[in-house]
């Protein structure tokens, strides 16, 4: 196993800075890759992780400024899809199955054989917490202990893979022109489309949007089955993504650029990637940032100023009419966790949420301490020590988690990065953030963890 650090390759001999909030989208960054890139996803460390088709690296981490590092392990093998999963690992497709790894030391994966994944493709967390991914005419439900149950759509040719806000995943089904949406239980509706689908995308409020190679963008609101399409002549447009400036951003994989369709249809378009670089997949990337995969070119591409505009106006994001700001905080609903937990052993937070977010749960860990002359509850240290006893808090740490809009089953506990945390009582701070920035109104739990069982041994 081995790691390397690729130097960065601007577009420019120096590098260009980084845009600012209320610029217009731009091109500022291209970073060369050591393989072909496939899916790329926002990991929990705040780095995108891509899916790497290469000789001997499997996927790759990007961090903000661009340097990238590639990693080769022993059970990744031409991976497709790629994905931050619940349980604060990252996972991917491959043929035969799926790979677990920790975005902390990527070459320790652990490789979870699935039959019916004979055409990898995307994968996503659906509605029920668990990972979802389509293969040939298979939609598979996967949990994070590897556990898999398929279900079939006879004649379906899976491509992209969605999660809807209304909890039922959407399938891109190619070989049927239409789009194919499942409920958890694995009850589908079908979505005819003009022409056959590559990729789908969710964005509000409910609405499903289907890129089509030929040259369209197709959009309809379940359970309405009516399209609409807009027409991209001469784009052949693919990998989709739902930004935070309230728009769809559309890897134009035949002109080198990104469409940017707003969820009425307004298109306009962004250019600056290298000539024939062929911008197949993307993702959104923290501080107002998409990254997008290079397929031709084996890069990576930095979009900065994906942001809520405050101003209309062109600006390479189009149109004289700002699109909508997203000022609704998440709503956290049917929030259980364990009461407490063995050491070095995590538990699973169940929530609700009404929309995407990302969840962070702080960790606080409760002490004795004794009041001081100015009334603060403070370590009982000699200064203090005839103080009255009080309780204090100490931070010792966040664990992030992706979570998605509906019933939400999260791991957490057990370890904060390389660090197990340790017994005592800890008050546990609940929070979501949306794509916009919008935080929900915390909510607190309490969490023992206690010692391991000592197992008696026989004479």
């Amino acid at each position: 196993m081995r790691s390397i650090t690729l130097a960065l390759a601007a577009l420019a001999a120096a590098a260009l800075p980084t845009a600012t909030a209320t610029a217009a989208p731009t091109v500022d960054g291209v970073f060369n890759l050591p393989g072909t890139p496939h899916h790329l996803t926002l990991g929990p460390d705040g780095n995108v992780w891509i899916a790497l088709d290469g000789v001997t690296d499997d996927v790759a981490e990007v961090r903000p400024d661009g340097t990238v590092t590639a990693f080769q392990t022993t059970d990744i093998t031409s991976p497709n899809g790629i994905v931050a999963g619940p349980d604060g690992n990252l996972w991917v497709t491959q043929s035969g199955g799926v790979v677990r790894f920790s975005p902390s030391d990527p070459t320790r994966t652990t490789a979870f054989p699935i039959a019916d994944i004979t055409d990898p493709r995307g994968i996503v967390v659906g509605p029920d917490g668990k990972l979802w991914t389509g293969s040939g005419d298979k939609v598979v439900q996967i949990g994070t202990d590897g556990s898999a149950r398929s279900f079939t759509v006879t004649g379906m040719a899976a491509r992209g893979i969605a999660a809807g806000g209304d909890g039922q995943l959407y399938v891109a089904d190619f070989g049927n022109r239409r789009v194919v949406g499942i409920t958890p239980d694995g009850t589908p509706t079908f979505y005819p489309l003009d022409d056959a689908p590559q990729e789908v995308v969710a964005g509000p409020p409910g609405q499903i949007v289907a890129t089509v190679p030929s040259n369209l963008i197709a959009r309809f609101t379940p359970p309405s089955t009516t399209v609409q399409n807009t027409t991209v002549t001469g784009n052949d447009p693919f990998g989709a993504v739902f930004a935070p400036d309230g728009a769809y951003w559309i890897a134009a994989f035949a002109r080198d650029g990104l469409i940017r369709m707003t969820p009425d249809g307004a298109v306009t378009t962004l250019a600056g990637f290298p000539r024939l670089s062929g911008p197949r997949y993307l993702t959104v990337g923290a501080g107002g940032t998409l990254w997008v995969g290079l397929e031709l070119s084996s890069q990576v591409a930095r979009v900065t100023g994906v942001v809520a505009p405050t101003t209309g106006g062109s600006g390479g994001g189009g149109g004289t009419t700002p699109p909508p700001v997203d000022t609704q905080a998440p709503a956290i609903t049917h929030v259980s966790l364990p009461a407490r937990l063995r050491v070095g052993r995590s538990g699973t937070l169940r929530l609700t949420l009404d929309e995407a977010a990302t969840v962070r749960v702080r960790f606080d860990r409760r002490l004795p301490g004794r009041r001081s002359a100015n009334g603060h509850c403070v370590k009982p240290r000699r200064h203090a020590r005839h103080g009255k006893r009080c309780t204090r808090f100490t931070r010792i740490g966040t664990q992030t988690r992706s979570a998605v809009a509906g019933a939400n089953a999260l791991k957490v506990g057990g370890k904060l990065g390389r660090r197990t945390i340790p017994v005592g009582t800890y008050r546990l701070t609940i929070t979501a953030t949306d794509a916009a920035g919008n935080a929900s109104a915390p909510i607190r739990r309490t969490l023992k963890v206690v010692a391991r069982r000592r197992v008696a041994r026989r004479r």
